[in-house]
């Protein structure tokens, strides 16, 4: 089997100071594809996608607010922001909190009166996003 000559091969040297046999992506770029992927998954795992994912939720009270964040989650994994792991884990957190809701619900009813539990409701739907009616899009 040939291998490509040593000035376009990628640079990437493993623990014993070899040399990857697999061609360059480019005469620009000094990796293989394989290598490349590697160097970026750092960069990509240090994004911060909190504000994005959460938008204007501040706490997730609501079935509403949790519905919110699986939404973005969904949007996140099919453009490819975040891994199917990422996705998984985050919705099985998701579905905690709905399995809990129900729980933290009956204790705010056992201790607060009538009036701030109005307030706290209204608080949370003036927080959601408004949906304008082309696909779902959120206005800001």
């Amino acid at each position: 089997m040939s291998h490509p000559p040593a000035e376009s091969r990628c640079q990437h040297k493993d623990a014993a100071n070899r040399q990857c046999r697999m061609p360059r992506i480019s005469k620009f770029i000094s990796l293989c594809p394989t290598h490349a992927r590697q160097a970026l998954r750092p960069l990509e795992a240090s994004r911060d996608l909190s504000q994005e994912l959460l938008g204007p939720i501040s706490d997730f009270r609501t079935a509403a607010a949790i519905n919110h964040a699986l939404g973005r989650i969904f949007v996140l994994l099919a453009a490819n922001r975040i891994s199917s792991n990422q996705a998984a884990v985050l919705t099985y957190v998701c579905q905690l909190m709905l399995q809990s809701l129900k729980r933290v619900k009956l204790e705010l009813i056992d201790v607060t009166d009538d009036k701030w539990r109005d307030a706290e409701l209204f608080r949370v739907i003036k927080s959601l996003p408004q949906l304008s009616p082309e696909l779902g899009a959120t206005k800001a």
